[in-house]
């Protein structure tokens, strides 16, 4: 995979589940999920706090799992060096998913 490519598949080694498409530009985040046609998609994960995109071209983010636990899973900013931890949420309903939380600094 050359080093300027603009999107990039990381996936944990704990699960299929936790399958990313990191945007390596702007920092946006989708999940792996199944369709109700048993297909696949890309859901957009909330990123809280995500800084507007420069859509410059520049890279910016890099994603990190670990093989020890999924909520050690990171999205860094390269350049302010700000960082994300992915933590599961809960909606009004009761519905589960999963969004990303910045750092306490």
């Amino acid at each position: 995979m050359g080093t300027q490519s603009r999107y990039e598949i990381i996936q944990s080694t704990l699960a299929a589940r936790w399958t990313f498409r990191l945007d390596k530009v702007c920092g946006n985040i989708g999940q792996l999920v199944a369709t109700k046609n048993d297909g696949v998609t890309w859901e957009s994960m909330v990123i809280m706090g995500l800084p507007k995109c420069l859509y410059d071209g520049k890279i910016r983010y890099q994603l990190f799992t670990s093989g020890l636990s999924a909520r050690h899973t990171y999205l860094l900013n390269t350049e302010s060096g700000k960082t994300w931890q992915v933590r599961a949420i809960k909606d009004l309903q009761g519905n589960e998913s999963n969004a990303w939380f910045l750092f306490d600094e």
